[in-house]
């Protein structure tokens, strides 16, 4: 494996990052900008990604090569995540234990896929299911407390919460068709091939070199533990998770969760801590090449 080569580097550096809202033209360009597989995507960039991030919803950037054409979009926000004293596909189980009901055949068969997927031994299998009954014991006490306390106000109960980062909007701009472009004989395409599609794809080139950067800038300033993002995915194979989990290393949880709202109705949760971010971000720099360089 080999890390970013100048070549590399320097094409990389031709591109720009700019925030929405520190550039008008940027933002009237937009009507350029198209999501072939979600044409819903495409209307809602239009039409609020620059209201969006002029009113401090959002941080939002584009990222354009050296002739100004929009190559992606992506944006930033505060968000909040919080884990759950027993992950929901349990939840019935933990409360059979609670009042000492039998378990269905279909809870037996969820534990003991659990078990072999995590190679758990019956006895650390078992200890598991222990430990989540005892939280949620705990948490069905504490919560009987907070609301006869706070009763008026509206608030739903968890365990502990964790300050985040959401990532959204993040896709390409599909009217450039720059992967169908990579094999005509123009040094536009061939620089980009040739700095890029060996091994990456645009977005994962774009998350790692331009939306990091503003992650870690803004996890110094205040506390930020996780990012999340929610794949709007209606492939039948699940086609965007994987591409998230391959290309970016967000994965699904079953020990944490966010709220979710309208606008992401259907779309699968997905997160990293920002430890294992900083480790990602770094194996990808220091493996950039498959191979050594010429």
């Amino acid at each position: 494996m080999a890390a970013i080569s100048e070549s590399q580097l320097k094409w990389l550096k031709s591109l720009e990052c700019v925030r929405l809202s520190d550039s008008e033209e940027d933002a009237e360009n937009l009507y350029l900008f198209s999501v072939a597989e979600n044409e819903s995507l495409s209307q809602y960039i239009w039409s609020e990604a620059a209201k969006e991030d002029r009113e401090g919803r959002a941080a939002i950037y584009v990222v354009k090569d050296r002739d100004g054409q929009h190559l992606f979009i992506f944006s930033l926000k505060g968000g909040l995540v919080f884990d759950l004293p027993v992950p929901n596909r349990f939840r019935d189980i933990c409360e059979a234990m609670l009042s000492d009901a039998p378990l269905t055949e279909d809870m037996e068969r969820r534990i003991f896929q659990f078990q072999v997927l995590n190679s758990l031994s019956d006895h650390e299998v078992n200890a598991r299911i222990a430990e989540w009954t005892s939280r949620k014991r705990e948490f069905k006490s504490f919560e009987k407390f907070e609301h006869q306390h706070d009763e008026n106000t509206p608030h739903h109960m968890v365990c502990n919460t964790f300050p985040a980062i959401e990532l959204g909007l993040f896709c390409r701009n599909s009217d450039l068709e720059y992967p169908k472009r990579l094999f005509c004989h123009n040094e536009r395409s061939r620089a980009y091939k040739d700095a890029l599609f060996k091994d990456h794809t645009l977005g994962e080139v774009v998350f790692w070199i331009f939306a990091f950067p503003h992650i870690e800038a803004a996890a110094r300033e205040i506390g930020v533990q996780h990012v999340y993002l929610f794949a709007s995915d209606m492939s039948r194979n699940n086609d965007l998770v994987s591409y998230y989990a391959k290309w970016l290393k967000f994965l699904p949880s079953q020990d944490y969760g966010t709220a979710k709202s309208q606008f992401n109705e259907g779309c699968y949760f997905m997160h990293q801590s920002m430890a294992d971010i900083r480790a990602n971000r770094e194996s990808f720099i220091a493996n950039f090449n498959s191979g050594p360089l010429d």
